[in-house]
């Protein structure tokens, strides 16, 4: 009597390549709620105008503030869609690519911070500091993002 061929579930085959593989839904859940926090802190940032100062004046006086808001929204909502296209695509994680993603979601959540910094010294003397600063999280972010969807594609999952 023949042996019926036995089913290996991805667990046992990733244990077998000596990886431990977790379920997507945390690394999805965990990421989605970093980007909502992280948009949401964007917009926190955004100054009301007093009672009483005329409004649009003022809010055109805030114009770097909108501008950067801007541009590190649709930065986040860029890297959000990547990241959505990319985990819709995966069949599994492992550890590796569980925490190639933390440190995305790392330079991701410096956002707020370094949006306000530039905005901050945009017309001063530390302007290009504070620039520079800004685009090297943007690059951190970005490469890290690609790092992420090399590594899930080179290792099949």
């Amino acid at each position: 009597m023949e042996a019926e061929p036995r089913q290996i579930s991805i667990d046992n085959e990733g244990a077998r390549a000596g990886r431990d593989y977790q379920p997507l839904d945390r690394f999805n859940a965990f990421s989605d709620g970093v980007f909502a926090i992280v948009i949401t802190l964007l917009v926190l940032e955004l100054p009301v105008p007093p009672e009483g100062a005329p409004l649009l004046p003022a809010l055109a006086e805030s114009w770097s503030d909108f501008l950067g808001y801007a541009i590190s929204f649709a930065f986040v909502g860029g890297i959000w869609l990547s990241h959505t296209g990319l985990t819709k695509n995966m069949k599994r994680g492992d550890d590796v690519s569980f925490r190639l993603n933390l440190v995305l979601l790392l330079f991701v959540s410096l956002l707020p911070f370094t949006t306000k910094l530039m905005v901050a010294h945009i017309g001063g003397a530390e302007a290009r500091s504070a620039v520079t600063l800004y685009g090297a999280n943007l690059l951190v972010a970005s490469l890290m993002l690609s790092g992420l969807l090399a590594y899930v594609a080179r290792n099949g999952q």
